[in-house]
């Protein structure tokens, strides 16, 4: 990012998953600004990054703020540990757009990670002037307009880049056009330093990413039952468990006919997750509706098998028993198993 030379950076849910002290780290490394408005240290209250910024282009001043979604499915040992909390941004926001009102800028623009819907709602409740949003992957062809503010969104993955093109003239901003890029080599050139670099990276894992797993049959689709049950299978055994849920959500990838490598696990379940296996009564499966094909009996105790997101929605509701949190991550278990039959 930094030979890309962006200009300012806000985090999403998922930059937290490795530790807060992780994601400072590596925005104290940065030659550009880290915004969000409302991510505060739980002691002193203060910004954890900077919580405004204004750029100055030939006398107009452009004020910007960053909101992060709340419901971003954080790890709560993570938030607890790195000692920090998520304000709600309804809350807050009119204070600090009033703040920059106050240093007299002549236009305001946030940088949300909060979801396109969520994004609306600001929209009308602060009118901002421009929303350049994230976090729901809405793929917007053209700016959606929420009371007078225009909204952006260039979808997920680093399918798209968004470019927006305004005119600064006589001290006013007008906006002039927008498109999505396809983010391949019909937009430019390989850049061969940004290559390097990725190689240098890639050089290190390409062997083990691309070793053979597996095989299967017939394509398994993202959002399939059939994906969802091959990969809580293969949990279930190895850990011996009579259960195994997931939140479905958490599948990111669908699997293709033929050879399954490390890189496609990887792909279809990206999180550091850890597995955490308990004791439950069946209601606690029928009560949350979790995804299970086999019979479960309201008053019998299973043995359940899950990921950490999961079970930190489940162990304040109900009483958990036999607790145990596995050294290894949801991921490693699905491999250790189809290395185990294979």
């Amino acid at each position: 990012m930094n030979k890309v030379k962006y200009s300012i950076f806000t985090p999403g849910n998922h930059d937290f998953k490795f530790s807060v002290n992780t994601l400072k780290k590596y925005c104290s490394e940065s030659n550009f600004i880290t915004l969000n408005t409302n991510v505060v240290d739980s002691n002193s209250y203060l910004n954890v990054f900077e919580e405004s910024y204004i750029l100055d282009i030939n006398g107009v001043k452009i004020g910007f703020l960053a909101f992060l979604t709340r419901e971003g499915g954080y790890n709560k040992e993570i938030i607890k540990k790195g000692n920090i909390n998520i304000v709600d941004p309804f809350q807050i926001a009119s204070h600090y757009v009033e703040k920059l009102k106050e240093k007299k800028v002549d236009y305001i623009i946030f940088i949300n990670h909060m979801g396109l819907e969520k994004d609306k709602i600001m929209a009308k409740k602060f009118s901002p002037d421009i929303i350049i949003g994230g976090h729901s992957h809405s793929v917007l062809k053209n700016p959606v307009k929420s009371g007078d503010t225009l909204i952006f969104h260039a979808g997920a993955y680093l399918q798209y880049l968004g470019h927006v093109l305004f005119d600064i003239k006589d001290n006013k901003i007008e906006f002039k056009d927008y498109k999505l890029l396809s983010v391949n080599s019909d937009v430019a050139d390989e850049d061969p330093e940004i290559a390097g670099i990725i190689e240098k990276y890639h050089s290190q894992v390409r062997d083990y990413i691309n070793t053979q797993i597996t095989v299967v049959k017939k394509e398994m689709k993202k959002s399939s039952d059939t994906l969802y049950y091959f990969l809580t299978d293969n949990v279930r055994k190895i850990t011996k468990s009579d259960i195994c849920v997931i939140n479905k959500s958490s599948i990111r990838n669908g699997i293709k006919a033929g050879n399954v490598t490390f890189r496609d696990i990887y792909k279809v379940f990206p999180w550091e997750d850890k597995a955490v296996m308990f004791s439950a009564k069946g209601n606690v499966i029928l009560s949350e509706r979790l995804l299970v094909k086999e019979n479960i009996s309201r008053d019998k105790t299973y043995k359940v098998v899950t990921n950490s997101y999961v079970f930190e929605r489940l162990k304040d509701k109900y009483n958990l028993q036999n607790i145990i949190v596995s050294e290894k991550s949801f991921r490693e278990l699905i491999i250790e198993n189809l290395l185990k039959e294979n």
